[in-house]
């Protein structure tokens, strides 16, 4: 996944939850370096994030959305290069970690499943306006 999201000049992560960013150093000094290299990075999610993980990656240009949503999204997805229309990557995880399962989909075979992610990324910034 390091090296998915690592070849993108924007990455946007929409997650149900975001123990995965607790749970793994490596990822988030992955995600630290990233913003400090200039990738823009967006997390998505449906609660508030507690400030110790937050805050430092803040700092760094991370930007967090939240969705207050009553009932967690069952989506799990992360879209790559979102920002530069027909270069657009996609994984989807399903499955819960370690076992999970990723499928990834990119704008030349699978546009219509792109659009859909897009859909949903900004459908979910607009709920995380919403006052």
């Amino acid at each position: 996944m390091k090296n998915f999201i690592n070849s993108g000049s924007s990455v946007t992560v929409v997650s149900n939850r975001i123990g995965w960013l607790r749970k793994s150093e490596l990822i988030k000094n992955a995600i630290t370096e990233m913003a400090r290299n200039g990738t823009q990075l967006e997390i998505i999610t449906p609660k508030d994030v507690d400030l110790d993980i937050k805050s430092p990656l803040e700092e760094v240009g991370v930007n967090f959305y939240v969705t207050n949503a009553k009932f967690p999204p069952e989506a799990r997805f992360t879209l790559v290069d979102g920002h530069r229309s027909g270069a657009e990557r996609l994984a989807i995880a399903r499955g819960g970690h370690p076992e999970h399962e990723i499928t990834t989909f990119d704008n030349n075979l699978e546009p219509q499943i792109i659009a859909m992610a897009k859909d949903i990324i900004r459908k979910s910034k607009e709920l995380a306006d919403a006052p």
